[in-house]
C-alpha cells in the first residue's frame, strides 16, 4: 500500500483555497497508480489554528460546501483523509474525514485535546470518544490526530477494533516556539507501523514550524525522516506476517 502525505501550506480562513490545495495534491498523487491513500494535515480545510474562526455561524456551511466539492472532484479510487471542524449533537469536534468513491465514508474525532503552552483546544472543541479504523485496499488503517499519539488510549482503541497501521497527522510535531519534541509515542511495540504527517511551513501567529512526515518503525524504535522539499512525500506500508 503506497501512502502519500500531502504536506500542504494551508492558510487560516481560506477554506476555498485550502480545498483547492487538497484537489491539487490528489491530482499530483494520482499520477502514480500505485498510490492508495493521500493524508492531509490536521484541520486542513480551515487551516491551523483556526481559533475564533470556529465561533462563526457560517463556518459549518462552508465546511459542508468544501466537503461536497472534494467528494465530487477527488479521484474516486483514492482514499483521502482531510481535517476539519465538525459540529455534531451540539458539540464542536476536531475531525478527520475519509473520502472515497465520491463520499465521506468515515469520520474520526480527536480524543486528546492539548491545553498547555500555546494550545487551548479545549476552549473550542469537545473530545471524541470512539476509535476509527477504515479498510483501505485490504489494509486496516486506524486514524489519530496530533495529541492522540502521546496517549496510549487512542492507539489502543484503534488496535482493539483491528487496526494494522496507524496514521497520525500533527501540525506541530516539532516547534521552535513550543519546545515540543517528545521522544516516544505511546503505542505498543507490536503496533507494527505508525505514519506521522505534518503541515509544511506552518506559520500562524504563535506557532512556527517546518516539520516533515515520516514512518516510525516501532519494532526497531528508529524513525527515518522524509526530508523531501516537495509538498508530497510518499511511503510504502508493508504488511508483515503475523508474529
Amino acid at each position: 500500500m503506497k501512502v502519500v502525505m500531502g504536506q500542504l501550506n494551508t492558510f487560516v480562513g481560506d477554506i476555498k483555497g485550502n480545498t483547492a490545495k487538497v484537489l491539487q495534491a490528489a491530482s499530483d498523487a494520482d499520477t502514480d497508480d500505485r498510490v492508495t491513500l493521500l493524508v492531509c494535515p490536521e484541520l486542513t480545510l480551515t487551516g491551523y489554528p483556526p481559533e475564533d474562526l470556529l465561533m462563526r455561524d457560517s463556518l459549518q456551511s462552508q465546511i459542508e460546501d468544501a466537503l461536497g466539492v472534494l467528494a465530487r472532484d477527488l479521484p474516486p479510487h483514492l482514499y483521502v483523509v482531510v481535517g476539519y471542524p465538525r459540529r455534531r449533537d451540539g458539540k464542536l469536534l476536531n475531525a478527520a474525514g475519509v473520502l472515497h468513491g465520491g463520499q465521506v465514508i468515515a469520520e474520526y474525532a480527536k480524543q486528546c485535546l492539548p491545553n498547555y503552552q500555546v494550545f487551548d483546544e479545549k476552549r473550542y472543541f469537545s473530545e471524541g470518544t470512539e476509535p476509527c479504523v477504515v479498510d483501505m485496499a485490504g489494509v486496516k488503517v486506524g486514524i489519530t490526530i496530533c495529541e492522540d499519539i502521546w496517549h496510549k488510549e487512542p492507539a489502543a482503541g484503534a488496535k482493539q477494533i483491528g487496526a494494522e497501521v496507524l496514521i497520525n497527522f500533527p501540525p506541530e510535531a516539532e516547534s521552535s516556539q513550543t519546545g515540543h519534541n517528545r521522544g516516544a509515542v505511546r503505542v505498543e511495540p507490536r503496533e507494527k507501523q505508525v505514519l506521522f504527517h505534518s503541515l509544511l511551513g506552518l506559520r500562524a501567529q504563535r506557532l512556527s514550524c517546518d516539520v516533515r512526515g515520516y514512518i516510525r518503525e516501532l519494532v526497531g524504535e528508529r524513525a527515518s525522516g522524509a526530508s523531501d522539499d516537495s509538498s508530497l512525500v510518499a511511503n510504502e506500508i508493508l504488511r508483515r506476517p503475523a508474529a
